[in-house]
């Protein structure tokens, strides 16, 4: 349970510790409580203050934890034994102002470090940007291929774009300069025949 308040406290650091309990008072110690220290002084049972905690996660990461025996919360008792179902709960602390969390008894469940699940994951860090492409050196020439089938493709270092011929338009959305184009001229890249016989 400790690591339970640790984990209360750095979810929220502003919450409301009023009704927090741990060590059972006077009215406890005349029950049977796991506020009171058992056999071997361990206190098996923790109240946590509902008021700045999101108390529904609360009682899930508790049902998920393998120590946790029952909670209590709201007129409400949920044990283990039966799946964490919600029953009424008859004691007279209706337990309105905070969430009752019992442990079972003996050492691996009383010294559990595993943690509850309170905390976020730290977050991921941002992928690296993708490196924008090397410039294109001035000499370097888009080529304008016209199939013998029609096609028309564009090709510049090791990209190859199908494109309707003399359509500038698809050139520009291409990423080539309609200007680089221009200097071959039309009629010599339509000489130019890949793929086909």
């Amino acid at each position: 349970l400790v690591v339970l308040t640790d984990e209360l406290n750095r979810a929220w650091p502003m919450r409301d510790r009023r009704s927090d309990g741990w060590i059972g008072d006077a009215a406890h110690r005349g029950r049977p409580s796991d506020h009171n220290p058992d056999a071997d002084g361990s206190v098996n049972a923790l109240d946590a203050d509902v008021d700045g905690i999101d108390v529904e996660l609360v009682k899930r990461k508790a049902e998920a934890h393998p120590s946790v025996a029952y909670w209590i919360h709201a007129g409400q008792i949920a044990h283990r034994s039966n799946g964490f179902r919600p029953q009424r709960y008859y004691g007279a602390n209706s337990h309105h102002a905070h969430v009752h969390i019992s442990v079972y008894h003996g050492d691996r469940y009383e010294d559990d470090r595993r943690p509850w699940g309170l905390l976020a994951p730290a977050p991921k860090p941002a992928p690296k940007p993708t490196p924008p492409p090397p410039p294109q050196e001035e000499d370097d020439m888009a080529l304008m291929i016209r199939k013998k089938s029609g096609a028309t493709i564009i090709v510049f270092g090791d990209r190859a774009v199908p494109v309707r011929f003399g359509d500038d338009a698809a050139y520009r959305a291409a990423g080539v300069k309609v200007a680089e184009l221009s200097d071959a001229g039309y009629a010599d890249a339509e000489a130019v025949l890949v793929g086909e016989k």
